[in-house]
């Protein structure tokens, strides 16, 4: 029994000392007059680049309109707007969270909001650019705040893992649940995340 206890122990540790867990990280706020006006928040992600929501009036359209997510690239003594994603559309506001492990490249949660939060989008810092690996549409079941950022647990095994470690709330057409903490699972799979119901 006692080889036994000792061959299960090894086995779990040997697993979870490959696990990854991903926290918050600060980033630079950079102050950049000529970008201010239309951008919240210039962030300095890596050496030469940045990243912002901001908002470009002349880029709307009917069906593509809101904050906009934002590369920098410094290039020829300036910074310089690389790159602008689709709008986010009537968000009232779409704020950026970043989260590193010990190795592997930063994970960037962009938060849009309304009167609560409408959840995340999820984007990997891959070679100098933001790479979307999908959506968490779940918020906080929490009176005091929708937001799920405090209770996000992210780690990294063979793959990237999303929980929570709170009550969440999900809404479709379909309708909306209250989901119990640990009941849903957001995995990397061929590079999007899918979402997983668990057994708890």
């Amino acid at each position: 029994m006692k080889i036994l206890h000792s061959l299960s122990l090894l086995i779990f540790f040997s697993v979870n000392a490959f696990a990854l867990n991903y926290e918050p990280i600060e980033q630079d706020l950079l102050d950049l007059p000529e970008h201010n006006a239309d951008c919240r928040d210039i962030h300095q992600i890596d050496e030469g680049y940045a990243l912002a929501m901001c908002q470009y009036d002349e880029l709307d359209t009917s069906d593509n309109y809101g904050w906009r997510l934002t590369v920098f690239e410094y290039h020829q003594d300036q910074w310089q707007v690389a790159s602008v994603s689709k709008g986010y559309y009537d968000a009232y506001s779409v704020t950026l969270n970043f989260f590193a492990a010990a190795e592997g490249n930063t994970l960037i949660f962009a938060e849009s909001a309304a009167e609560y939060s409408w959840g995340f989008s999820v984007f990997e810092w891959s070679d100098n650019q933001p790479l979307r690996l999908g959506s968490i549409d779940e918020c906080a079941n929490n009176l005091d705040s929708s937001s799920l950022l405090p209770y996000l647990d992210i780690q990294r095994h063979d793959t990237l893992e999303i929980s929570f470690t709170t009550e969440a709330y999900y809404e479709d057409v379909e309708g909306s649940e209250i989901l119990p903490a640990g009941s849903v699972k957001y995995v990397l799979e061929n590079g999007k995340l899918v979402r997983h119901r668990v057994a708890i």
